[in-house]
């Protein structure tokens, strides 16, 4: 009889010291960038968590739209996040799961994001430049807002010439990256004109634009070149 009341008092014990030591608290995880209701307009967007337990954090998930994107066991916890292939002005949620080292699991709350993977930049040069017999005139405009990563899509091209024979002039667009391509080949027709160009398709934005306006036919006629603009389309 007194044995059984030993092993009786034994699992007793034993069932109150697992018991006390046994984990069943959730870890706390909040994600701290981007911030709920935040424009997403860079290539590659970094998303962040905190998480916290009483124990210790094993690891971290990250959700966009109920899809795994990714996982880090070391705080500060964060994950890389391509935005490349959503359409533009998606609406997205965002949130993450924490582990502890017992498997409990707690979750973030969610946050809404718009991500952007295609928009405009522009820039424009006011100045006159000369058009004459034989000579180039430059105008330049330094483009420095384009998200990172982003790549020309298409462009348009808003440039006024007054020039005594027109379709003498010849006009060139050259990219920061030195490239360039004839926008108009002796039909430029109208003092202002515009035209849109996938020429420079995938090349990249940010630096200066160079218009080269020629006037190609020595017969004494000149003019000048004024508000050049351009408006750069850009996509990841």
């Amino acid at each position: 009889m007194n044995l059984r009341l030993t092993l009786i008092c034994l699992l007793c014990c034993l069932f109150m010291v697992y018991n006390c030591s046994s984990d069943n608290e959730a870890p706390i995880m909040s994600i701290t960038s981007p911030q709920n209701e935040d424009t997403i307009r860079v290539h590659t967007s970094v998303i962040s968590a905190d998480a916290t337990d009483n124990e210790e954090v094993e690891y971290v998930e990250f959700f966009v739209d109920n899809q795994l994107i990714g996982a880090d066991s070391t705080s500060p916890y964060e994950t890389d996040w391509s935005i490349e292939n959503y359409a533009n002005m998606s609406v997205l949620s965002i949130n993450g799961t924490a582990y502890d080292v017992s498997g409990n699991s707690g979750q973030s709350d969610v946050i809404i994001v718009t991500v952007t993977t295609r928009g405009m930049v522009n820039g424009a040069y006011t100045d006159t430049v000369i058009v004459f017999d034989g000579t180039w005139a430059l105008c330049d405009i330094t483009i420095s807002d384009a998200p990172d990563s982003a790549v020309v899509d298409s462009i348009a091209v808003f440039v006024t010439i007054l020039h005594n024979q027109i379709d003498d002039v010849d006009v060139y667009l050259q990219s920061p990256g030195s490239t360039e391509h004839q926008l108009w080949d002796n039909d430029f027709t109208q003092p202002t004109d515009t035209i849109t160009t996938t020429l420079f398709v995938d090349e990249e934005i940010n630096g200066t634009w160079i218009l080269r306006i020629y006037d190609e036919v020595l017969n004494g006629l000149g003019g000048y070149a004024t508000d050049f603009n351009i408006e750069i389309y850009w996509k990841f």
